[in-house]
């Protein structure tokens, strides 16, 4: 995964003009190898209070499509898509299952899915529309009452859709 906000975060005084250059140079110089490797790299967009570069499907499936090799692909992250304009089922319907590399299920309050308010009905029909079939991660970053609890909650939740 090509995600962390920080890692790609622009530096002071590049463009983001000359920051997508070198993006697609760098990640064009190791797809070859990382197939060698049965890698897959997978860029994940997230949000402009995250980050300032790649924050929507858009933007990486722009990336993805300019590279154009079998092992980059998208990264979906439902958090990162709430912050997007048009809305989660619609960005996703956008990405067909063959560029999927990763699929984040999570909630925009930070929790797992179901613990919100994120209505994962239309985004569910919407993961199916697009042929994606492999798994699906929840991704927290507030962990009470426990872990565990919220894995057996964020599942039970899931298993009510797919």
């Amino acid at each position: 995964m090509l995600g962390s906000p920080k890692q790609r975060s622009l530096v002071d005084g590049q463009s983001k003009e000359g920051a997508w250059k070198k993006a697609v140079e760098l990640l064009s110089s190791v797809l070859d190898k990382a197939g060698e490797l049965g890698l897959t790299i997978c860029l994940e967009p997230l949000s402009p209070v995250e980050t300032d570069f790649i924050n929507t499907v858009a933007e990486g499936m722009q990336m993805v499509r300019q590279i154009n090799h079998p092992n980059l692909k998208i990264h979906l992250d439902v958090k990162a898509m709430c912050s997007e304009a048009t809305p989660v089922p619609d960005i996703i319907r956008s990405v067909r299952g063959e560029n999927i590399g990763h699929f984040h299920v999570n909630d925009s309050n930070l929790y797992g899915p179901g613990m919100g308010d994120v209505d994962y009905g239309p985004i569910a029909e919407a993961i199916k529309d697009v042929g994606w079939d492999k798994w699906l991660s929840v991704e927290v970053f507030k962990y009470d009452p426990d872990p565990e609890t919220i894995a057996r909650a964020s599942i039970e939740y899931l298993r009510s859709y797919f």
